[in-house]
């Protein structure tokens, strides 16, 4: 009898294993016959296109390189399967497909969630919908020029640390990480502007709110490479619980803190210029602490990365385009004043004095955006979770259900069919006052889901570059450098650079630029014919 027991319960096993892998062939057929014949890599019945993804594997260069090669081959829309190993995607590289799409409310795609630690479960990132109406309505006077102007000062005053520190560098001659100081510039520019506090992360980078965000930042990048892996590692999963939970409790004591204040500030009648972020988002609605806690976690997120990395190449590119850098500084002393070149404090009191000035710079405007134009740091990702979901492209209807529509800004912002033959080329007069910017260019994204934060990224890039563009020579260390991917796209290595102390040249005299405090003025030296920048002359970029 217990034999025969067992056997029953070992054929049902059996029947059911069976079953299951019957249901997976058959789902398997239904897959791969969506994507026979559709533009892409070689496909198989077995792997459909994941041996294409290979070449991603051997590589650290970013996956939008790879698949700017696949687009040269295929077309500028073309499907990639991949299930079951991920989701099957479509990489959309035609400016009108991806304007239509970037534009729509198509739901963001779910590999969002995969930052959930990050920027929390109700973060205005990933909601749809009328929760995101709300959310964005509450927060978008926070992020208007005429509430970010009186963050002007604070911006300054962490730029002076970072200004000392470069200094520093500067006279030890050492090569260091340049993104990782801008980081941490922008860490402390982040954190005055959402929480109106000083995390000094520029002098001492063990705050345990910092020091919890950069692990969960690592172990959401090595759970997206390797989700099977990091998933069964229970350690790993324990680290990432221990820095969540670290990151939400400073996030919900600083947001109880912030309605604190706020009583106060009701009572007291204080002006909207004295608040920060999260200040002026509770004026207008009462949400749960959870959820301010969740949006203060995204800007902090977002609000960093994208300056750090535009502020990180443009001082790449600038140390490789003389020209470009003269200009620029040129520029700096017109607007604001070539004694402002070398005395930080002369500078913080003029934009303190006429924080407009920051608006009246064109050019540096240019560099910034051709900087995002050739290395953005992230892409737009859509999902229609819908069997029947299909996109125009071509005049013709493409299946698109339950698949992720990529868009890859990197690509969109290199095309020649766009940008002409000098699309990789850094070329700042693309983005010369009337001249019309295409709309393959969307570093921000598009409307009505751009990023909220737009506006604090340019103002904050623009400052940082008057600090330092005229007191500095910049020397990339890498020849040829590119992104690779760390959640968003970054500068390789985080971009090894030397600096020096810059020459600056008035009339047929050089005279160097001494760092602030010191106001010996040095004793000039004649210029010979043979006398110039140090810069590199030769462009990365081939024309």
């Amino acid at each position: 009898m217990d034999y025969l027991t067992r056997e029953n319960v070992l054929s049902a096993v059996a029947a059911l294993i069976l079953a299951q892998v019957v249901v997976f062939i058959l789902k398997l057929r239904a897959d791969r016959a969506k994507f026979r014949g559709r533009p892409g890599p070689p496909h198989s019945f077995i792997w459909g296109h994941l041996g294409a993804m290979g070449a991603i594997a051997k590589s650290d260069h970013h996956p939008d390189e790879v698949f700017q090669d696949f687009a040269n081959k295929y077309g500028d829309v073309y499907y990639l399967n991949l299930w079951p190993m991920a989701y099957n995607m479509m990489i959309i590289t035609d400016p009108d497909v991806a304007d239509n799409l970037a534009r729509s409310m198509a739901p963001k795609s779910p590999t969002y969630h995969e930052s959930d630690a990050l920027i929390g479960k109700h973060s205005i990132l990933t909601l749809e919908g009328d929760e995101w109406k709300k959310l964005r309505k509450i927060f978008n006077p926070g992020f208007s020029y005429r509430n970010l102007e009186p963050l002007i000062p604070a911006i300054m005053e962490e730029t002076q640390v970072f200004v000392e520190k470069l200094e520093s560098l500067a006279k030890s001659g050492e090569v260091f990480k340049m993104n990782e100081e801008v980081t941490a510039l922008t860490i402390d520019v982040i954190g005055r502007a959402i929480l109106s506090v000083r995390l000094h992360t520029q002098k001492d980078r063990s705050h345990p709110m910092v020091h919890a965000f950069q692990n969960i930042l690592h172990l959401t990048e090595s759970r997206a490479r390797f989700p099977l892996f990091e998933n069964i590692r229970l350690y790993r999963r324990y680290q990432y619980w221990k820095n969540e939970r670290t990151l939400d409790n400073y996030f919900r004591e600083q947001v109880r803190e912030h309605q604190v204040r706020a009583a106060a500030n009701a009572k007291e009648g204080a002006t909207k210029k004295d608040m920060d972020i999260i200040d002026l988002a509770l004026l207008d609605a009462q949400r749960s602490i959870d959820e301010y806690a969740h949006q203060a976690k995204t800007f902090f997120l977002a609000g960093h990365d994208t300056t750090s990395s535009a502020v990180t190449w443009a001082y790449t590119e600038l140390g490789q385009h003389a020209e470009c850098l003269k200009r620029l500084r040129e520029e700096h002393d017109a607007v604001l004043g070539p004694e402002t070149a070398n005395d930080t404090e002369a500078l913080c009191r003029k934009l303190k004095a006429n924080p407009s000035l920051i608006n009246k710079l064109p050019y540096t405007l240019q560099v910034i955006k051709e900087v995002l134009r050739l290395w953005p740091p992230a892409a737009t990702a859509r999902m229609m979770q819908s069997s029947s979901a299909t996109l125009p492209v071509n005049n013709e209807h493409w299946p698109a259900d339950y698949m992720i529509l990529y868009i890859p800004h990197y690509i969109l912002h290199r095309d020649p069919k766009t940008w002409g033959p000098t699309a990789n080329a850094f070329d700042p007069e693309r983005f010369a006052e009337g001249r019309e910017v295409p709309k393959a260019y969307q570093p921000f994204a598009k409307a009505p889901r751009s990023c909220i934060g737009q506006e604090l990224a340019l103002i904050e890039a623009k400052i940082i570059l008057a600090f330092t563009a005229r007191r500095f020579e910049f020397e990339p260390q890498i020849k040829e450098p590119y992104q690779i991917s760390q959640l968003t796209a970054k500068p390789v290595a985080a971009m090894p650079m030397k600096i020096k102390i810059a020459v600056k040249v008035y009339g047929r005299k050089l005279m160097l630029s001494l760092p602030y405090p010191c106001q010996i003025a040095p004793k000039p030296l004649v210029a010979t014919a043979n006398t110039q920048y140090s810069m590199h002359k030769k462009s990365r970029h081939p024309s």
